[in-house]
């Protein structure tokens, strides 16, 4: 009786511990499905700032960036401000706060041409592996060809040898 109780109270705890933990999970999808879809320009902080709620001087501190950070600009310029994505919220930030950030592009070219190096590589290894796998098959079938040959030489060879003893039984 009291082992039932137990596993009683264990599936309840199971059950009501489901449904709490339902109406969180929903949160956190719609906001990762709202977050899916932002778009807008890469900046960079200039110095260091704060992002705001709205775009006031006087309203609520919702992050500090420091120098150097890079933001999404989601948001036109506007009175001074814009809105921008950082850390899954939307803030304001000082116009004059931002840059746009600088771009190597002889390193990104670089690394480009790594990656291409490299996704030739692991093609070329692909194909190789592939070739291997068909030839892995070919001779398998062949050995098993080979095999079932042998094994039917055999069971020929013993059945002659059986008709040729009895033949030769019968000619004693």
């Amino acid at each position: 009786m009291k082992v039932k109780k137990v596993v009683l109270q264990f599936l309840c705890s199971v059950l009501f511990g489901c449904f709490l933990t339902l109406p969180v999970l929903a949160d956190e999808a719609s906001t990762a499905e709202e977050n899916k879809n932002i778009q807008g320009t890469l900046m960079m902080t200039a110095a260091e700032t704060q992002g705001r709620k709205q775009p006031s001087d006087n309203a609520e501190v919702m992050a500090e960036l420091p120098p150097g950070t890079h933001v999404l600009v989601t948001g036109p310029k506007e009175d001074g401000w814009y809105e921008v994505y950082y850390q899954g919220e939307k803030v304001f930030v000082p116009a004059g706060a931002l840059t746009s950030p600088a771009l190597d592009a002889e390193a990104l070219d670089k690394e480009m041409k790594k990656a291409e190096e490299e996704d030739i590589a692991f093609i070329e290894s692909l194909e190789i592996q592939r070739k291997a796998i068909a030839r892995s098959k070919i001779w398998s079938l062949l050995i098993s060809v080979l095999i079932l040959a042998m094994f039917i030489t055999g069971i020929v060879s013993a059945w002659k040898k059986g008709k040729n003893a009895k033949a030769g039984n019968g000619e004693r």
